[in-house]
């Protein structure tokens, strides 16, 4: 698997039983997002059938750790995704972790309204630091 360009890495999750494969996909592609499948180096893609959820999970996690700059989500407008989907479980806890990482920004897939999650400690000190430093 190729690395995601930086801030182009687009991961996603929704209630039980929702796939936003299709217009949400298409749309925040249309902005450069890569998915798993955009980086996936052989023709021979593996699919999404649930026999594959160990694969999804490495994977998944690879991508994660492989991932700089802003990390992108498509999530439900309301409520959470499952506990136990890839983004709860491996996704998110491994972007979080990543020191490359400067931002995990929700995307609401019905309008695209961009929502930061995740905003690495790193990044908020040195935004502040530019912030209150006045040179005289």
């Amino acid at each position: 698997m190729n690395p995601p360009e930086k801030d182009k890495a687009l991961f996603w999750s929704g209630p039980k039983g929702t796939s936003y494969k299709g217009p949400s996909e298409v749309k925040a592609k249309s902005k450069g997002l890569q998915t798993l499948q955009d980086l996936w180096k052989t023709p021979a893609y593996p699919g999404s059938a649930p026999r594959n959820r160990k694969f999804w999970e490495k994977a998944s996690g690879i991508m994660a750790d492989n991932t700089s700059g802003k990390a992108h989500v498509l999530l439900p407008k309301t409520g959470e995704p499952d506990k136990k989907s890839v983004w709860t479980k491996i996704e998110r806890p491994a972007l979080e972790k990543n020191p490359k990482v400067s931002s995990i920004v929700r995307l609401n897939p019905e309008d695209h309204h961009e929502q930061v999650i995740h905003q690495a400690s790193g990044a908020f000190v040195f935004f502040n630091f530019c912030l209150s430093f006045r040179p005289e």
